[in-house]
């Protein structure tokens, strides 16, 4: 199946039109169109993409989505790719990064070979053939070891009697019709649910792919369920499957196959709500998943916490939502010591007098302000994603880069900051690049390894907050 790509950069929507992809002719004044990003961006907080004129812009998202125009026929394929691209980043790295974090946040269980091998091709792949790929060649390994058979119980009208005779069906048949039984059994199958999942996502995977390699690794994966039945399946159902000590080998490749159906198969009047993952959300999380890894042993780390009082008092201060703070950072004994918030933000601003800023806008102050007292706890501190002494090739990328990352607090002169009444704000980077680096290891959905300089550092800093 022939897609036309538009390829547009995330958190793009303050960019000048003129830095923006340009939109196909055919959809520059297409209401159909409209309604397609207009049903896109209901689904999620903040719009997923922005036509401006002839242009598109992208919020804080990564990710896909296919349109199909009715006039022409033709499939859109809009990727949205990660903004840490811009700058000189290849797009190898970048979407490590990404799947990474992906992993963390979905809880996705992908191994450093699935990532290497799905990037392995050059250039800038869009994502769905990066996912097909994975699931793929995870899903051909398993196979290879067996295909998932299971007793599957099985209705018919015989002239042999075996398994369960079904007496409330016999006793309304006509004499005539008495020389057959009507019985239920158990047979030994490979077309059972399970594989028939696999097998429609294999279905869907090979109409939208683009890579050569892997439409072959999908096709043989395809020759080997040849026995199993192709029907539409639907994420509800697949919601409804549990796994069992059998077939949990096939968990990574269901999680995936799960992503691939919600993302290309038709619903809602949509040729394909795509796959989107929000960025500020993964980011957030990854964060949360860092500090627990380096904390957890000697404090509690909470993600999304709501203060009882603020949640069940009557009558209730807020009317609406209570304040949750994305981090709390509390005692053994449960004392609140530091709120922290991760922004995904870039803090550059070409406007201004001071482009290097450390804080995006005073909304954020005032955010993280209210949750340290709130909260009644020592200190607050925002976090933001950076990218700061990565070489690539003769490109070279920085990002944020003028904020104190945690591997080198000690030697930061701006980390710590007092509001007026002596409330003390600290400021931290991420370097994306220890995720490349492996200073900080991902695999199979948690946190495996960090390097022992970032935990010594991030350590002494909230000493350092709280004291």
């Amino acid at each position: 199946m022939d897609h036309i790509y538009i390829y547009v950069p995330e958190h793009s929507i303050d960019k000048r039109p003129w830095n923006l992809p340009e939109i196909p002719s055919e959809l520059v004044n297409s209401r159909e169109f409209q309604k397609f990003v207009e049903q896109i961006n209901n689904s999620y907080f903040d719009p997923v993409l922005v036509i401006k004129h002839n242009r598109l812009a992208a919020g804080p998202y990564v990710g896909f989505v296919l349109y199909k125009d009715k006039t022409s026929g033709k499939i859109h394929q809009i990727n949205i790719y990660p903004k840490i691209f811009l700058g000189g980043l290849s797009s190898e790295d970048s979407w490590k990064i990404v799947l990474k974090i992906a992993d963390l946040y979905y809880n996705l269980g992908l191994r450093e070979y699935d990532i290497k091998t799905a990037l392995a091709t050059e250039g800038n792949s869009p994502f769905i053939d990066i996912l097909l790929d994975i699931f793929s060649n995870r899903l051909l390994n398993e196979l290879r070891f067996g295909i998932y058979g299971e007793f599957v119980s099985t209705e018919e009208t015989s002239s042999s009697l075996r398994g369960q005779l079904l007496v409330e069906r016999e006793i309304l048949k006509l004499p005539t019709q008495k020389h057959k039984f009507d019985i239920r059994y158990k047979k030994f199958t490979v077309d059972n649910f399970l594989n028939r999942v696999f097998k429609y996502t294999l279905y869907l995977g090979l109409q939208h792919t683009n890579r050569r390699e892997t439409k072959r690794t999908l096709s043989e994966a395809w020759d080997m369920l040849k026995e199993v039945s192709l029907t539409p399946i639907s994420v509800d159902s697949i919601e409804k499957l549990t796994l069992n000590s059998l077939n949990l080998r096939f968990e990574l490749p269901l999680k995936l196959a799960k992503i691939i159906i919600s993302g290309l198969d038709y619903q809602k009047g949509l040729i394909s709500p795509g796959f989107i993952i929000p960025m500020p959300d993964a980011f957030e999380f990854f964060v949360y998943k860092l500090l627990r890894a380096i904390l957890g042993k000697d404090y509690r780390v909470r993600y999304h916490p709501q203060n009882r009082e603020f949640v069940l008092e009557t009558p209730r201060k807020f009317i609406e939502n209570p304040p949750q703070p994305d981090i709390i950072i509390e005692s053994s004994s449960g004392q609140p010591l530091v709120v922290v918030d991760a922004k995904y933000k870039t803090l550059y601003c070409p406007k201004c007098g001071e482009k290097q800023r450390y804080v995006k806008n005073s909304s954020d102050l005032y955010q993280i302000y209210s949750y340290t007292k709130l909260y009644n706890a020592h200190a607050g501190v925002l976090v933001y994603p950076m990218l700061k002494d990565y070489s690539q090739g003769s490109g070279y990328n920085q990002y944020n880069q003028w904020l104190c990352d945690i591997s080198s607090i000690s030697t930061c002169k701006n980390s710590i900051f007092h509001f007026f009444d002596k409330t003390k704000l600290g400021i931290l980077g991420i370097n994306l690049a220890h995720l490349i680096r492996d200073s900080i290891e991902v695999s199979s959905g948690n946190i495996t390894k960090i390097n022992p300089k970032i935990k010594e550092q991030l350590i002494s800093y909230l000493n350092s907050l709280i004291n």
